[in-house]
């Protein structure tokens, strides 16, 4: 990613050049093409209005942290990248509140019911081109603060330190995060016993970040503080939007790995929803703690945890002959041992193989679900396999999002069909790694082709 720290965006010019940057970012720019294929937001007034607000946020968590990478006393391996979380939500939330103006036009009326600066009623077009920048205040605002809602979760109770003699810890509404490591050095992360209130930090932070966008607009300075309480109203236009986006964005994912502020943000925006259940964050410390709620104590507390993460666990060392990356080995290895004890079988009920048309298919998610089970990593999840697949050249997939083949499961002669199959190809290289003697099983002559809208995808 190209740095942005301390960019300072003053001209029109200067907010478009950004949005082009951002459109060529290899972070952003699947999911800002896949957005503007269905968005209501017109690609113009996006580069425009909307992506410009990205850059004091890249500035503030410079390029670690808008990775989801940092170093500490505890880990997090694969944790999904923060700045593309923050700004699917982000997009999401002005799509659902750009669909539904009422939301905040119960909240700010019509211009024409109010009475300017010049004690008269706007009228025509002066009413309509007011609420048109009503419109984008509310839009705009409702994108700056929910790409502020969870920074405050990385500080409420782990400090970020600089190993140097004296350093403050780094606070994001004190200043932005490569301006703390040119003065005192890279921070390291560390749990504390003291509890911040996060959302009070997320909107200290939004102050130091954003200058108010129009105090003019009726309503929205107090929808603006009043989304950073811990319960805001439910009549909050960007309150409900956030929600929106949020349940959107997190719906059937569970098998993501979540940055922990953005875990922690979650469990607190739901944990009035009677049925929801609270995610699991899965980082465990040097020292023992783990977030994930077990205590697990390490016999050597110097020994590095993201080597000891990487090893294949001690069944798989005699037969494993490392070649990629630890933790991938270790899934081969497991993999070959589990289908050569008919744990993973391939065509038939319960298998995480299909034969089709000549090729190997593995089925998802349960070949991902089954992988992560048995491999037993801390913080391994279903997404992170899939990337580490999908980076090695075993999959015939560009990207995480590739739409997977569908199929009716039915027997021959059969009316009714007994299921459905969602599959994802094996590249040469994959059958090879999987299969080094050779597949042994043919195509699954109970498999149709199932011909929908494929929105679903292996993400």
């Amino acid at each position: 990613m190209k740095k942005f720290t301390s960019l300072i965006l003053q001209t029109p010019d200067d907010r478009m050049a950004f949005s082009k940057r951002i459109r060529e970012n290899g972070d952003l720019m699947e999911l800002l093409a896949y957005n503007d294929r269905d968005s209501t937001i017109k690609e113009k007034e996006m580069d425009d209005e909307f992506l410009p607000e990205i850059a004091p946020i890249i500035a503030c968590l410079g390029d670690e942290l808008s990775r989801s990478s940092y170093r500490g006393d505890f880990y997090q391996p694969l944790a999904i990248h923060h700045l593309h979380l923050s700004v699917y939500t982000a997009l999401r939330a002005i799509e659902y509140l750009n669909a539904n103006p009422t939301k905040y036009r119960s909240m700010s009326g019509h211009a024409s019911s109010y009475i300017d600066e010049n004690g008269k009623r706007p009228t025509g077009k002066q009413a309509e081109d007011t609420n048109a920048g009503w419109r984008i205040s509310w839009l705009k605002t409702l994108f700056r603060c929910v790409l502020c809602m969870p920074l405050g979760y990385m500080v409420a109770h782990t400090v970020m330190r600089s190993e140097k003699s004296g350093s403050p810890a780094w606070q994001p509404n004190m200043m932005d995060l490569p301006e703390y490591i040119r003065r005192f050095g890279p921070p390291r992360v560390t749990k504390t016993d003291f509890w911040l209130g996060p959302r009070e930090l997320s909107f200290d932070t939004y102050r130091r970040l954003y200058n108010p966008i129009d105090r003019t607009v009726p309503m929205l300075a107090a929808c603006e503080a009043e989304f950073f309480n811990d319960r805001p109203n439910q009549d909050n236009p960007l309150s409900v939007s956030y929600r929106r986006a949020l349940n959107h964005v997190t719906a059937k994912r569970d098998e993501w790995t979540y940055p922990y502020w953005w875990s922690f943000a979650i469990n607190h925006e739901r944990i009035l929803d009677g049925e929801f259940v609270p995610i699991r964050t899965n980082i465990t410390c040097r020292e023992g703690f783990s977030f994930s709620g077990a205590a697990e104590r390490n016999d050597s507390s110097d020994e590095d945890h993201t080597e000891k993460l990487s090893e294949p666990s001690n069944d798989l060392a005699e037969t494993s002959t490392p070649e990629f990356d630890p933790i991938l080995q270790s899934a081969i290895d497991h993999c070959r041992q589990q289908f050569d004890r008919g744990e993973f079988i391939g065509n038939g009920a319960g298998a995480v193989f299909q034969g089709i048309s000549g090729n190997v298919h593995v089925v998802v998610p349960l070949f991902w679900k089954k992988l992560v089970d048995g491999l037993r990593k801390p913080g391994l999840s279903s997404n992170g396999l899939h990337k580490l697949f999908l980076d090695a050249g075993f999959l015939e997939a560009k990207a995480l999002n590739t739409p997977e083949d569908l199929f009716e499961i039915k027997k021959q002669g059969a009316r009714r069909r007994l299921g459905k199959c969602r599959t994802l190809r094996l590249s040469d290289k994959g059958i090879k790694v999987l299969f080094p003697a050779g597949v042994p099983f043919g195509d699954n002559p109970d498999l149709v082709p199932l011909v929908l809208k494929q929105s679903a995808s292996a993400a």
